[in-house]
Formats: structure tokens, sequence, C-alpha cells
């Protein structure tokens, strides 16, 4: 795919992974991990999923990632909002809220925007809205600002280039609560044993069906 409103410098040229020959050439380009668009080819501009980006700090804690996320489970349950966590494979949550095409990206990121800021004004003892990470105090950013086009998260599934090679899994939301849960719990050789057991998670979002209700 081409993108005619790439800046100057950036990349124009896209690869898309839609059948599996695809993915054995990436792999022969020694790609490893995958950094998708939230948006399709024929609507660019028009998200499919809005994305909350749960980003630790130096100082945030592993038990404090999972208070940051389960905030959101609550405030998305009382919005009734269908969403997916995600570990990152890394420190980090995300959590993907599939979208009905219609909105563009800077009405996906007022939207998280407002939502991150409501759950952060509980603990603000844990989160920093500062853009320089030097700035933040070691504290957690809830980064809304993932919402544009051209601005990628770690695809479901994606392997991490990281010592053990974790992925970035999907997870329910009454796994926060997991005893085991851990930033690396999956990694390439055991994820799909889980998949198989368990089944996959982020199937409750594939469907791209849902409008995001205004936010008083």
């Amino acid at each position: 795919m081409d993108n005619p409103d790439a800046d100057e410098g950036e990349t124009t040229t896209y690869l898309v992974a839609d059948e599996p020959a695809a993915l054995v050439w990436a792999a022969n380009f020694g790609a490893l991990e995958w950094h998708a668009w939230t948006s399709r080819t024929d609507e660019p501009h028009l998200p499919t999923y809005a994305l909350i980006d749960i980003d630790p700090g130096t100082s945030t804690t592993w038990d404090e990632v999972l208070l940051l996320a389960r905030l959101h489970r609550d405030a998305l349950a009382h919005l009734d909002v269908r969403a997916a966590p995600k570990l990152t494979g890394r420190r980090g949550i995300q959590v993907w809220i599939p979208v009905a095409v219609g909105p563009d990206f800077a009405e996906t990121r007022a939207w998280v925007e407002r939502l991150s800021k409501t759950v952060g004004a509980v603990v603000r003892d844990l989160v920093s809205w500062r853009w320089e990470v030097r700035e933040r105090g070691g504290q957690a950013r809830l980064d809304y600002t993932q919402n544009a086009i051209n601005k990628t998260l770690v695809a479901p599934y994606s392997p991490r280039a990281s010592a053990g090679a974790p992925v970035s899994a999907p997870i329910t939301w009454d796994e926060l609560d997991a005893p085991w849960l851990r930033p690396d719990a999956f990694t390439v050789r055991t994820v799909l044993d889980r998949v198989e057991e368990r089944g996959d998670p982020f199937r409750t979002v594939l469907d791209d069906d849902q409008v995001l209700p205004r936010l008083a």
C-alpha cells in the first residue's frame, strides 16, 4: 500500500499482510515485530480501533500497571463499551476498542484522552501527562496520542525482540486479577498452546460495529 500523504522522509510504501505468502515474505527479510495500522487500506484516515496505551514509567510497578488497567476496565464497563486488554510483551498493557468506521483519528484521540484523564484523576500520583520521558518523574503515561494515522502499537500476537521471545498477547479482563499474570506471561513457545486451550480473547473485538458513546 502506498501512502501519498506521507511527510518528507517518512515511509511511503507499506506491506499489507493479507495472505500467508506476505508473512513468509516479511519473515525472509528478518521481520519479527508487527506494528499494525488501526485503519484500513481503503479508508486510512478512519480508524477501526481506538487505543489506550498504559505506558509505565521507570518507577511504575507491575501492580500499578494492573491498577491502571483495572480502572480502565471499570470505566469501559460503566460505559458499556466493548474492548480487549493486551499485554505488550514488555512492561505495559494496551486496550483495543473496536470502532465503527466514521469518526476520524482526532475524534477517537479526543475520546480516549477524556476517558484516560478521568481515570488518571483517580490516581494522580501514578500518572504524568508530560510528553518527555525525563519530565515524568518515573510516572506512567496514559498515551492517548497513539490514536493518529501512521502511529502504531505492537499488534496482537506479535513476538517482541526481547530475551525469551515474549509475545504481545491478548488477555481477558478477568485475567487482570490472575496471580500468574506478568508482562512476559506468554512466549512464542507457549502462546499457541494457550490459544488452543482457551481460545482467542481478541475475537471479542474483531467486529468493528461499535459506536463510541458520548462522554459527559
